[in-house]
């Protein structure tokens, strides 16, 4: 029997969690994080990013199935406690509109709220460019090439505030 395309993506996506855990070290500090972003392991913050992938498409069930909760249960038993998610992905968004939308200003915010509550943030999860990407598929060389530059911008974009935001003092 055949697995189906949205079965193959969760293997791939439990595998991808799996492997994050291991660069994660599977356990956080029980202190409580004088600079955060210097600190490794599972926070008691987990923030999701994305677009309708983190909301849970292809899954019957997005709220335990989607692979942000799949990923968030493999965050609680490697840690053996509970972690907090806050997923704030939105359905069709872009790496363009992430920068627009609200999604990034409210991670920030959901970072600076951790922070001064003395937690960490653990990890961070972005998944963004598929609508990109389809929004190019029948565009020419040209404009896929400008479609790609503009991509790569606003990734550089997201991540360099999402940095930012993790970061004190460098």
């Amino acid at each position: 029997m055949t697995e189906s395309p949205a079965r193959r993506l969760l293997l791939l996506l439990r595998g991808l969690a799996l492997a994050a855990l291991i660069l994660l070290g599977g356990t956080a500090s029980s202190a409580t994080p004088a600079a955060p972003a210097a600190q490794h392991g599972i926070g008691q913050l987990y923030l999701a990013l994305g677009d309708s992938l983190g909301v849970g498409l292809l899954s019957s069930m997005p709220e335990t199935r989607g692979y942000v909760a799949e990923f968030h249960t493999l965050l609680e038993q490697a840690a053996h406690r509970p972690v907090q998610l806050q997923n704030l992905s939105i359905s069709g968004e872009t790496a363009a509109s992430m920068l627009t939308s609200g999604q990034l200003t409210n991670a920030q915010t959901a970072i600076a709220r951790a922070y001064a509550n003395g937690w960490q943030v653990s990890p961070i999860t972005v998944d963004i460019g598929g609508n990109d990407m389809r929004a190019l598929q029948d565009k020419d060389d040209a404009a896929r090439e400008a479609g790609l530059t503009t991509f790569r911008a606003n990734i550089a974009r997201i991540f360099d505030t999402l940095v930012a935001a993790t970061t004190v003092n460098g």
